[in-house]
């Protein structure tokens, strides 16, 4: 990943990732009703999945308030492709 101190009170974080399984259990959803579903634990196969994340925090000076504050935003995104989605 990354970080930087952007300004005395921006700061910035970046992180990217790659993940690789082998017989991942996962569960799979059944409807028994209208509204109801059955959970059960099974083998998906292999899966192979990867996203990234990025974080921005602003902190005020401290004469701003009685407290130190942030604002923070914050944003994630992972995709995982399972069985026969993964190429070899």
């Amino acid at each position: 990943g990354y970080a930087a101190e952007l300004t005395g009170d921006l700061r910035l974080r970046v992180d990217g990732f790659y993940q690789q399984y082998d017989d991942l259990i996962g569960f799979r959803a059944t409807q028994t009703g209208p509204t109801d579903f059955a959970f059960q634990a099974a083998n998906l196969g292999d899966a192979i999945g990867h996203g990234g994340e990025v974080e921005i925090v602003w902190t005020p000076e401290p004469d701003w308030g009685d407290r130190q504050s942030q604002l923070k935003a914050w944003y994630g995104y992972h995709h995982l492709a399972v069985d026969d989605q993964v190429e070899d």
